[in-house]
C-alpha cells in the first residue's frame, strides 16, 4: 500500500542518513561487551582492584557515548530551510539576461543606478539575490552577479554575441518584463545608428514598455545583436538598442576574466516558437529599490 511504501522509504532514508552513527554505536556496544567480559575474567582470575577500576571507568565513558548516540538517533536534527527572500517594496522593474552560466547577467546601467537591493527572478518565479559588479554610464551597460547560494547553473547558453553589425530591415524580436510574466515583442531594424546618429546603438521599430529595458534584441539566427535601452517619447515604436559590440568593451573594462561568453549557437535551426521557449530560461526580471 501507499502507507507501507512511505514507511519503507522513510526507513531507507533514515538508514542512509544515520548508518555511520549506527555503526559507531554498534562498535561501542561491542567494545562494552568485550570489556565487561574481560573485567569478569581478570577479576575472577586475579581479583586485583587496581586493574578493574580503570576498566570500569572506561566502560562508564563508553556508556555515556552510547547514550548520546541513542539520543541523536531518536532526535534527528531539523531540516535546514533556505532563508526567505527579504520583503521590500520594489520601486523599479527591468530585464536582464545571462552572459554565462555562472550567474553573470547584463542589463542597463540606468536600471540599477543607486539601487540598494537587487533581486532577479526567472520565468518560474524563483528569486535570487544579485549585486552589481560593474556599471558604465557611458555605454549604459551594467554587469550583475547572482550572489545567491540557491542559484543552480542553467544548461548551456544557446545564443551568441556577434561583433558584426546587423542589416537594415533585419527582423528581430525581444523578450522582457514590462509585466510580472515574460512578454514577447517583434519588429525590425529601422536604422543602423541610434539617437542623434549614435553609432554604438541601433534604432528598431518595436513596441516596448517600462520594464523592457535591458532586454535582449534577437535576430532570426538566435544571435543577440543588441540590448533595449530607451525609446523615443514623442513617437510610437521608435526604440534604441545598444549594439552587442559594447558588451565586449564593457567586459574588457571591467577586468573580469571569469566571464566566458558562449561560442556555440544552438538556436539557429529552430523555429521562432522553439527559440523563444529556450530563451525564456535565460532572461530574468530585475526588481529592487
Amino acid at each position: 500500500s501507499r502507507r507501507e511504501a512511505k514507511g519503507k522509504a522513510k526507513v531507507i532514508y533514515l538508514w542512509n542518513k544515520y548508518r555511520r552513527v549506527i555503526a559507531v554505536a554498534a562498535c561501542i556496544a561491542g567494545i562494552v561487551s568485550i570489556s565487561t567480559a574481560t573485567i569478569v575474567s581478570i577479576y575472577s582470575e586475579k581479583k586485583k582492584t587496581e586493574v578493574v577500576t580503570p576498566l570500569v571507568a572506561t566502560i562508564n565513558i563508553l556508556k555515556t557515548k552510547v547514550t548520546q548516540i541513542e539520543h541523536t538517533l531518536n532526535n534527528p536534527p531539523a531540516e535546514i530551510k533556505t532563508p526567505a527572500k527579504p520583503k521590500f517594496e520594489a520601486n523599479f522593474r527591468a530585464t536582464a539576461f545571462l552572459l554565462d552560466d555562472n550567474g553573470f547577467l547584463i542589463t542597463n546601467a540606468h536600471v540599477i543606478d543607486n539601487a540598494r537591493n537587487i533581486i532577479v527572478q526567472n520565468k518560474k518565479g524563483e528569486e535570487f539575490f544579485a549585486k552589481a559588479i560593474y556599471a558604465d554610464k557611458l555605454t549604459d551597460l551594467a554587469i550583475l552577479k547572482i550572489s545567491d547560494t540557491s542559484f543552480k547553473k542553467n544548461q548551456d547558453i544557446p545564443y551568441t554575441f556577434p561583433k558584426s553589425s546587423a542589416e537594415l530591415g533585419e527582423h528581430i524580436f525581444t523578450l522582457g518584463y514590462p509585466r510580472e510574466e515574460v512578454v514577447y515583442g517583434e519588429g525590425y531594424l529601422s536604422a543602423t545608428s541610434g539617437l542623434d546618429g549614435d553609432t554604438t546603438a541601433y534604432q528598431i521599430s518595436i513596441s516596448v514598455n517600462p520594464g523592457n529595458s535591458g532586454g535582449p534584441v534577437v535576430n532570426k539566427n538566435g544571435e543577440i545583436i543588441g540590448i533595449i535601452s530607451s525609446k523615443e517619447t514623442n513617437a510610437d515604436g521608435v526604440v534604441f538598442a545598444i549594439k552587442t559590440k559594447s558588451i565586449y568593451d564593457v567586459l574588457k573594462q571591467s577586468g573580469n576574466d571569469s566571464i566566458k561568453l558562449p561560442v556555440i549557437n544552438s538556436l539557429k535551426a529552430l523555429d521562432r516558437e522553439q527559440k523563444i521557449q529556450k530563451l525564456e530560461d535565460f532572461v530574468y526580471m530585475i526588481k529592487g529599490n
